[in-house]
């Protein structure tokens, strides 16, 4: 099984920072540092092949003289979709990477780029994936969980994980997909199970807020989704900002699960900068509630 994944990756390297951007809050070595860990996190996770070591001789001796390379059932390839000179990889190759470049328009606009990039290449992957650059997944299970979740529903649903972050020096796991504002859910049309049961016994739940970062479609999916009006360009009747947007494949049109509270790990990327949980207001409530008091 083939898997193209396609990030995402702005950097202002000269004019206005808006802090309302999380690519915009870091400088440009902490940024990069971010950036070429996820990259690097996504293409172990999709390399062709995988080695063991070994020695064959006295351990002691500390001589691993054997390599044995595994071919990976499930691998693929890597793009970086980028806007003019608006990155972090000037004139060095850092991690191996394909790479898209958008000329013109504006830097929201680039998850529409990867979708540019997922037409192109659309005969020959079997799911197309698109990440934020601050966004990973650990679990080398990750993709395997996809392509079964799809294997045994197919293609009338969509599947998200959960996206978390580490909260201070003991790093504690905090989701941060609750229930979206009113106004931001994505409600399917379609009908669908509140919940569903994979074999491997894990709990999805139906959701109605899709904002993780992160979606995953299979070819027959994103052959229907390249056919709705929203997918080269975003649409003025939704209330999210077009990076919003782009987050919610085929636009909430078919039911989207995730995994429930029960076991919220079972599928799940982590936002690498901790931003979100470590702002103020949210910081005091979890150091209160860490420490068994009210905020």
């Amino acid at each position: 099984m083939r898997v193209l994944l396609c990030i995402a990756h702005y950097f202002p390297v000269s004019g206005e920072r808006h802090a309302i951007e999380g690519s915009s809050q870091d400088g440009l070595e902490k940024r990069k540092e971010i950036v070429v860990s996820c990259i690097r996190q996504w293409s172990s996770l999709l390399a062709e092949h995988e080695f063991l070591l070994g020695s064959e001789g006295d351990l002691s001796e500390g001589v691993n003289n054997v390599v044995v390379k595994r071919p990976a059932e499930i691998h693929g390839d890597v793009f970086l979709c980028t806007n003019q000179d608006n990155h972090v990889f000037h004139g060095e190759r850092v991690v191996n990477f394909k790479s898209a470049q958008e000329r013109l328009g504006h830097a929201r606009h680039l998850p529409y780029l990867c979708r540019r990039v997922f037409m192109e290449y659309r005969d020959r992957y079997d799911l197309f994936v698109y990440a934020e650059d601050d966004t990973v997944a650990l679990d080398p299970e990750f993709f395997r969980k996809i392509l079964d979740f799809y294997a045994e529903f197919g293609d009338r649903y969509l599947l998200l994980p959960n996206r978390y972050e580490l909260f201070s020096g003991r790093s504690f796991k905090v989701y941060l997909e609750n229930d979206s504002p009113e106004g931001y859910r994505v409600a399917s049309p379609e009908p669908g199970p509140d919940r569903l049961t994979t074999r491997r016994g894990a709990e999805l739940a139906r959701t109605d807020s899709p904002y993780v970062g992160f979606y995953a479609v299979t070819r027959a999916q994103l052959r229907d989704w390249s056919a709705m009006p929203a997918f080269r360009v975003p649409t003025t009747d939704f209330n999210a900002n077009d990076l919003e947007q782009a987050m919610v494949p085929m636009l909430g049109r078919r039911p989207i699960y995730r995994p429930s509270r029960r076991n919220m790990a079972h599928l799940e990327v982590h936002h690498v900068p901790n931003r979100a949980c470590h702002a103020r207001v949210p910081r005091t409530r979890l150091i209160a509630s860490i420490e068994g008091r009210d905020a």
